[in-house]
């Protein structure tokens, strides 16, 4: 009767861990399926948004196709200069990391960066003035829950393309030397005209390439 009731005791154990365990595992997927559909809502609204953006100023979303291809560059100023500064031309739509906001004597100016411009090998540093309303929203956005740098798609209406001539280095003797600056980085100056925040993996560029 005792031998009975333990295999009955360590029968019942065993299936209270199975159900445990099935429980978990479910309770994960379920949670794992929350998630997924949570990113993918994110990004549908991201999507809306950016159309919405990009018609309401008729921003230019190819200006990197007016670039030499990738396998021509060294890329130079006059090439960024003629696909980016559009004097009474539509403003261009780019991806940005935002990295500063400054003031001085009541203007604002938002500091972005990237690297990454499909399949070009150049980066950009672009000090966009903007709004106090802009400037309230980009300094809001550091409360949010977001995951890596402060990405934004920005309409950028850009004046000025320029690139870094030289560079100051302290040399071991503790010598100033100036060098000739060969970096592949060049500095936007303009205007933000507008902005949305970035949460998901959207791709901006592929966005329109394949017109999803």
């Amino acid at each position: 009767m005792k031998t009975k009731a333990a295999v009955l005791l360590v029968a019942a154990v065993f299936g209270l861990c199975g159900y445990l365990f099935l429980e978990s595992r479910a309770k994960a997927a379920r949670q794992a399926a929350k998630e997924v559909a949570k990113r993918a809502a994110i990004e549908a609204q991201e999507k809306a948004a950016l159309r919405e953006m990009v018609s309401r100023y008729s921003a230019s979303t190819d200006w990197l196709a007016s670039l030499p291809a990738p396998d021509e560059e060294p890329l130079f100023t006059l090439d960024l200069s003629k696909a980016l500064v559009r004097s009474g031309g539509p403003p261009v739509l780019m991806e940005m990391d935002l990295q500063d906001l400054t003031e001085k004597e009541g203007v604002f100016t938002a500091h972005f960066t990237e690297s990454e411009f499909d399949n070009h090998l150049f980066k950009v540093h672009a000090a966009l003035r903007c709004s106090s309303q802009q400037a309230g929203e980009l300094m809001k956005a550091r409360t949010r829950e977001r995951s890596g740098m402060l990405r934004y798609a920005t309409v950028v209406r850009v004046e000025q393309v320029s690139r870094p001539a030289f560079k100051l280095a302290v040399g071991e003797e503790g010598d100033a030397l100036v060098e000739i600056e060969t970096s592949n980085l060049f500095c936007l100056k303009g205007t933000c005209v507008d902005f949305v925040p970035l949460e998901s993996e959207v791709e901006i560029w592929s966005l329109w390439a394949s017109g999803k």
